[in-house]
């Protein structure tokens, strides 16, 4: 009975000591002026899960928690490069900062991040709606067309006549920087390089005479061979 009330206790404190350990990284970012991604965070948790194993081990967890400790003293500014390398960190939103630098502590890191999650899945279901709602745009308006740039960023526009006309432009990484001008000329060179650029009036007339020049030439080499039959078969006669 006293094994398994110390190990209950060993194992419950080793667990909370070690997650709030590993939430130092938090108020690190915070000081920094940044925040960490937790959706993409939470992408790993099987890897993060799995060091809580040992952690159930009497003895051995008190061990490996002081070692852990020690470690993140040592390696926190390397850890928060690499998570800055792997595009996990991102600049605090100003009011963030200042609610943070009223009281900057772990618990308060933690509240910024948790508020900052629940904010980035609010938009992304705003974006999914959203986006529902492009993609039955351009299923149904045929003058509605899509460009998309190195699998990152997506330009969606309408033809009007002669006229470009920019719906939107989506980039994977977030909000895109793209200015609207920018999205036009890349949508006009595109459309120049996969010859589907709208004809101007100059490029009208010019096929017109184009085609003008090709019937009389046509019309011309079939008289010829015309005359040709005749004064054949007249000689031939």
């Amino acid at each position: 009975m006293e094994f398994l009330a110390f190990w209950t206790y060993t194992s419950i404190i080793s667990i909370i000591t070690n997650i709030y350990n590993d939430m130092r990284i938090l108020k690190y970012a915070a000081d920094a002026g940044s925040y960490i991604n937790l959706s993409k965070l939470f992408q790993t948790k099987e890897v993060y899960l799995r060091k809580f194993i040992p952690l159930l081990i009497p003895g051995f967890n008190i061990i490996t928690t002081a070692e852990n400790i020690i470690a993140m003293n040592m390696t926190m500014p390397q850890i928060y490069e690499k998570l800055v390398e792997y595009e996990f960190v991102y600049i605090m939103p100003d009011f963030d900062k200042y609610r943070y630098l009223k009281k900057r502590s772990v618990f308060n890191a933690l509240k910024i991040h948790i508020h900052q999650y629940i904010d980035e899945k609010k938009q992304e279901k705003m974006r999914q709606m959203y986006d529902d709602i492009l993609n039955d745009m351009v299923e149904d308006n045929p003058n509605i067309y899509k460009i998309i740039i190195d699998d990152t960023t997506e330009i969606i526009y309408e033809i009007d006549g002669e006229n470009i006309n920019i719906v939107d432009v989506k980039s994977s990484q977030g909000v895109s920087e793209m200015t609207e001008n920018e999205a036009k000329a890349i949508v006009i060179e595109t459309r120049k390089r996969l010859n589907i650029a709208e004809p101007t009036i100059e490029d009208q007339i010019n096929d017109l005479e184009k085609q003008k020049e090709e019937l009389l030439n046509m019309f011309s080499e079939s008289d010829k061979d015309s005359k040709c039959i005749n004064s054949n078969s007249y000689i031939k006669k």
